[in-house]
């Protein structure tokens, strides 16, 4: 699949409201987590065996029910079997790929982000103030749509590499510091 036929399925995503009986806001914050992975590239101290699976953390309260345990049964991601872990000791938050801070961590979001900090994992959340706190990517709801923001200079200075095709979407109504 092509970066242009990528960025035309999360527009399609993005333009899904988020009251519509048939999605709802964690299944399409979920599928934004899946695609976000098919736009980002992990620096090289994260390669891993193909046979290792990719491994998506939540740390907090799991607001996305079965949505992201499906999405691990039906996918794989960079060629891997996935794995959904729900993180409820912090020292595990550096084992994953990508995870996930709940709102209900708030108050202990930049200790957790401090932690993930220790290995090239990407931090994604979906409450206001979190980009400010270092988390890469942030979820937030607009007009009734699932939208996102990047912090950019975070991203970098982990390594990551964001594709300009998903730089440019985030930048597309997203606000810079919510």
């Amino acid at each position: 699949m092509t970066l242009r036929k990528i960025a035309v399925a999360i527009l399609l995503v993005v333009s899904v409201s988020t009251t519509a009986a048939e999605l709802s806001e964690y299944q399409i914050k979920a599928e934004f987590i899946e695609r976000f992975t098919r736009f980002v590239e992990w620096p090289e101290s994260a390669a891993q065996p193909s046979s290792a699976p990719f491994v998506i953390g939540v740390i907090g309260r799991d607001p996305f029910g079965a949505h992201l345990d499906t999405i691990a049964r039906e996918r794989t991601i960079k060629g891997r079997t996935v794995l959904i872990r729900r993180i409820k000791v912090l020292e595990e938050a550096s084992s994953c790929q990508i995870l996930f801070i709940s709102s209900s961590e708030r108050a202990r979001v930049g200790e957790i982000v401090a932690r993930a900090r220790t290995r090239p994992v990407l931090t994604i959340g979906d409450s206001p103030g979190y980009l400010s706190a270092g988390v890469m990517i942030n979820l937030y709801t607009a007009e009734n749509k699932v939208r996102f923001e990047i912090n950019e200079q975070e991203l970098a200075r982990s390594g990551f590499q964001a594709s300009a095709q998903l730089l440019k979407l985030a930048r597309a109504g997203a606000p810079r510091n919510r």
